[in-house]
Formats: structure tokens, sequence, C-alpha cells
């Protein structure tokens, strides 16, 4: 028997949203907060806002989404983690930094953002959040105008964060970016690790790899978090700050956390909050539904489960049991 995963990942959604109906999509037009207490002795709970809508960090620029748009950005999805899981060769040079041909994520399919703290002192950055690749990354200072997209926060400026440092070299940390199916890395002339992301749909981001406190809650946080200070970006089109990157990967914030686990709960819709929580629940948590997860033999940034049948309306769907057994997952740490 293949052994499972330490990390464990708990999904909660509210309520069901996938009958392909318009009305089960629907949002109010005021944000109603969290429909799931919070537990008070929690360290590490972030609120969860869609991208769209009155819960959303920047509400007034973006309108949600109809069934139309919610399933061409699940297919988008869907094609990425195809690319990742069957593309992993090639690459190319640009500006000193070894730059992966294969294609990650698709950023236009992300839609959940939470809103952290960056150096010493805190620097607000709001970011989305992806369990499909693993460097975290915002844009700093310098960023040119023509490299760099508007932002809803200030830009994260190294030189103002007294526990800022940059990547070095052949550094076991900046080593590891390379040879990986996403992710490119390099060397500056002052020694500085750079690194590069590609995504699916085309966009990228290349700067410094760099190491500093990430505030998660005013109890909680990361010391030496490694994250991408992203000094030039093509194709992004929203307010964001950069993403924030929760995969199997060495690079990911689980990885780099102690607590080596996660779990989140999406809302039901874009007029509610859910959470992103770092940790495993209690055992007396019963009202979560757990599975076992694996990793990816081809890429360890994806999390894998295994699928033992589709039901609609309640009915079981006549699937040959050997169409989920397909594939290849691995116990690996």
């Amino acid at each position: 028997m293949i052994p499972v995963l330490p990390l464990l990942l708990v999904l909660c959604v509210s309520s069901p949203i996938a009958h392909g109906k318009t009305s089960s999509l629907k949002s109010s037009a005021v944000c109603s907060g969290h429909r799931v207490s919070i537990p008070l002795s929690s360290r590490a709970w972030l609120p969860l806002n869609h991208r769209r809508g009155p819960c959303s960090p920047f509400p007034s620029s973006e309108t949600v989404h109809s069934t139309a748009d919610v399933l061409h950005r699940d297919r988008l999805r869907a094609d990425s983690i195809r690319k990742g899981l069957n593309g992993t060769a090639g690459a190319n040079k640009r500006g000193g930094v070894t730059v992966p041909t294969a294609l990650g994520s698709s950023l236009d399919s992300l839609e959940y953002m939470v809103t952290v703290g960056l150096g010493t002192p805190a620097v607000t950055q709001t970011v989305h959040i992806d369990t499909g690749s693993d460097v975290t990354w915002v844009q700093c200072r310098p960023c040119p105008s023509a490299a760099c997209h508007p932002q809803k926060d200030r830009l994260f400026n190294p030189a103002m964060s007294a526990t800022y440092s940059a990547v070095r070299c052949g550094s076991a940390a900046c080593n590891g970016l390379g040879g990986r199916a996403f992710y490119g890395n390099g060397c500056s002339r002052r020694g500085q690790c750079q690194y590069a992301v590609n995504y699916g749909d085309g966009s990228n981001t290349t700067g410094t790899y760099s190491s500093d406190k990430l505030t998660l809650t005013p109890k909680f946080a990361v010391d030496h978090f490694k994250f991408g200070c992203s000094h030039a970006e093509q194709l992004f089109t929203d307010k964001s700050d950069g993403l924030m990157g929760l995969g199997g990967g060495a690079q990911s914030l689980v990885s780099q956390a102690a607590t080596k686990a996660f779990s989140y709960c999406l809302p039901p819709a874009a007029s509610y909050s859910g959470f992103l929580r770092l940790g495993a629940p209690r055992a007396a948590a019963s009202r979560f539904a757990v599975t076992p997860m694996y990793r990816s033999e081809n890429v360890d940034t994806y999390y894998l489960v295994l699928l033992h049948g589709i039901a609609v309306a309640g009915r079981r769907l006549h699937v040959p049991p050997s169409v989920f057994a397909s594939g290849r997952r691995s116990g690996r740490k």
C-alpha cells in the first residue's frame, strides 16, 4: 500500500454550486462575511475572498463571472495542470536566467485572495492563492511601470525591511529552482539568485529570489520565508500584488512553514468570505471530510486524491473503476 503524504489538506465548500444553474452562482451586492465561525484560539486563520464581488479586496474593478465564464476558467485550470504533468523539459535563456519552456498554472484561472504582511515592519500585500504552484512572489521596487502592473497596495521595498536578504547564488534554495518544470534560476553580477516563473496563459515573472519575514496573522509569522521579488512581468491584468504558492514543492508556503499542513474553505458565493488556515485541524473537527493525499510522480507540486466515483443529483454514474485507477501517484514526502 502506498503511504500517504504527511501534509493534510481539508477542502470545505459551504454550499453546493456545481449544478449548472446560474442561480447557484449568484452573489449579493453586500459582503456578508464568514459562514463558518473562526475559532478565537486559531493562530493562522486568514480570511479568503473571491477576486470578484463585494468581498473582493478591490470590488469596484471586477464583476462576478457568469456560469460560462466560470466553466471557461475551469477549463484553463485543467489544461494548465495537464501541461504541467506532461511537459517538463526544455528551457531557454533570458536575461541571465534559465527560463523553462514548459508552462505551469494559468494565472487567469486563479479565483481567491488573501492579505498578508511582508518584511519588518510588515507591508500589506494582497495575493492570489495557488495550490498548483510553489513559488510565492510579489512586485518589488525597483519595478518600472512598463515592466510591472498597477497594484492595490504599495510596492514592497526591500531596502526598507530590516529582515530582508537576497538569496545567494549557489545556495540550496537557489539551486532548488533549477531543473523544475515551471521555474528557472540564474545569477546576477552581485551574486544574487535570480528566478523566473512561466504560467500557462503566457504570463511570467522574473526577479530576485529573496528571504524575509512573512506575517500571516498578528500571532503567526514565518521567518526567513523564501519568495520572489518581481522586477519584471508580462500579461498580468488585475490589481493583485502577487501570488502565494501552496503547492507540494519545497518552495511553497506549506513546505516552508513548520506546520506542514493547511486547509481552506471556499465561500459559496462572492458575497461571502472563506478562510485559509495553516496547521491540521484537531481530531475533534468531525464536521470536515478528510481524504488521503498523494503526490504526482512527475511534478511534486501537484496534490492527488483517489477518485472512487461520480454522482449527479444523487445518482451514481456507471464509470468503470479502471478509469479512476489510471494515472501515477507516489507516497514520496
